[in-house]
């Protein structure tokens, strides 16, 4: 079982060799019930979509993100100065 206490799980997808879990306000890549890597958002996570590596985020206020998903790690390729 992986632990998240702290906020609701909003979204789960399967990858490689774990889990990625969009919460409220985070996003967590777990392999064998560890997490590995995490990314904070200021808003409310609303709308999360994972293809072949690529995962696309959507906040409260309309931002939106993106992450290429590796075995070990999240790489923030957003073209959003802001982020």
């Amino acid at each position: 079982m992986i632990p998240v206490e702290d906020e609701d799980v909003l979204y789960v997808f399967s990858t490689e060799g774990g889990w990625l879990l969009v919460c409220e306000t985070s996003l967590r890549l777990f392999r064998n019930e560890v997490e590995v890597a995490r990314a904070e958002f200021g808003e409310v996570l609303m709308h999360a979509s994972f293809d072949r590596g690529s995962l696309t985020l959507v906040d409260m206020g309309s931002a939106s993100y993106r992450f290429l998903v590796g075995a070990q790690s999240l790489t923030d390729v957003t073209n959003n100065p802001a982020v």
